[in-house]
């Protein structure tokens, strides 16, 4: 649609075009007010700031809800160019507008889509956090058995209080160290430590029994299952 504004008069003539984004048939029997009345009253500041700024930038531009004779609602952008006369005063705009009806129901919802689908995984990330609290709760708690966890090469991530009482280390004592450190020495050299993990990165666990060292130096006798942990890409 087109348009062409005196700006020192009421004259505004548009074309049929416009009229029919407005929601009439044609222009005819249809002026300037009442093409402003169907705009959505909650977009008319937004309209009258931008034609504030066309005074100065000389250039109109905003897009704003129309609403039909019919109630629908509809979208239209407008563009206007002002013409300054010798005194830099604005006495003429032409312009287009453009139906965006269409294309911004579109990204309505797509956004809706991409809020509803963050709501989702927003859901299931507390339920997943609730989940591992859980888990990590239990383990921690357990106390007749301990159970660690190590990365791939053997340093310590996580301990338990039953890991705690059994080998009388704190957590904070023991995590980032390796678990050779529950050896006995002729193990250490035999390289057991190793052994064992290559033997559950092969076969998926290894498990073993014999002597082991508490923090104070004493032995105890120990039965050790070491489980490999695999990602989704059964690393």
């Amino acid at each position: 649609g087109t348009f062409e504004w005196d700006m020192r008069s009421p004259k505004f003539k548009f074309s049929d075009r416009l009229a029919q984004m407005f929601g009439y048939d044609d222009a005819t029997g249809v002026d300037h007010r009442e093409l402003v009345g169907r705009i959505h009253p909650d977009d008319l500041p937004l309209r009258a700031e931008a034609h504030k700024t066309s005074l100065t930038t000389g250039i109109l531009f905003y897009e704003a809800r129309v609403i039909w004779p019919d109630s629908s609602i509809h979208w239209v952008r407008l563009n206007g160019k002002i013409i300054f006369d010798d005194n830099g005063a604005a006495y003429k705009m032409y312009g287009t507008t453009l139906d965006i009806t269409d294309q911004r129901n579109t990204t309505i919802e797509l956004e809706q889509l991409v809020q509803q689908r963050t709501l989702v995984l927003q859901q299931r990330n507390a339920e997943l956090k609730v989940s591992e609290e859980r888990y990590h709760k239990m383990v921690e708690e357990v106390q007749d058995y301990a159970i660690i966890l190590l990365d791939r090469d053997g340093v310590i991530l996580n301990w338990n209080k039953g890991a705690e009482h059994i080998k009388g280390y704190k957590d904070k004592e023991i995590i980032g160290k390796h678990f050779g450190i529950f050896y006995i020495e002729e193990h250490k050299q035999a390289s057991l430590p190793e052994k064992l993990i290559g033997e559950a990165f092969e076969h998926g666990r290894a498990v073993h029994e014999g002597w082991r060292v508490k923090k104070d130096g004493s032995r105890f006798w120990c039965s050790v299952v070491i489980t490999a942990l695999h990602s989704d890409d059964n690393t």
